[in-house]
């Protein structure tokens, strides 16, 4: 019985100890935090799609947004913006909305020999220019 409960012990400091030692990843756009609105000529100037963990490499991300009352979704298959998701950004109606919302949804990174695994999304809010 003592063995059963010093092997349980153990199991469940390990168990703690690997879940402290699990920092959760998070995508982020260079230069501005999560909360903040970019402006769409700004946001158009942005290259890629950054980590608040270097230990990480983003693999893939999906941009979807919403335009004429369609969602529209476009890959990329690195952590860069690319030539079209910048055109297709630029080119959302403005219609009177001041603020509009893009997501950079399953967005996939790995750690150097390990798997991929999926991040949760990021929700950018644009000021219209």
């Amino acid at each position: 019985m003592k063995k059963l409960l010093f092997s349980l012990i153990v199991i469940a400091i390990t168990v703690i100890a690997q879940a402290q030692n699990t920092k959760k990843v998070m995508a982020l756009i260079p230069g501005y935090k999560t909360s903040d609105t970019i402006k769409m000529s700004d946001f158009i100037k942005i290259s890629e799609l950054s980590l608040d963990n270097k230990e990480y490499s983003i693999s893939s991300f999906v941009l979807l947004y919403s335009n004429d009352g369609y969602d529209y979704e476009q890959m990329s298959k690195s952590n860069q913006f690319t030539e079209n998701m910048k055109s297709s950004i630029s080119k959302l109606n403005e219609k009177n909305n001041k603020m509009r919302y893009i997501i950079l949804k399953d967005i996939f990174v790995r750690k150097p020999n390990e798997k991929e695994i999926k991040i949760d999304d990021l929700i950018v809010k644009l000021k219209m220019d």
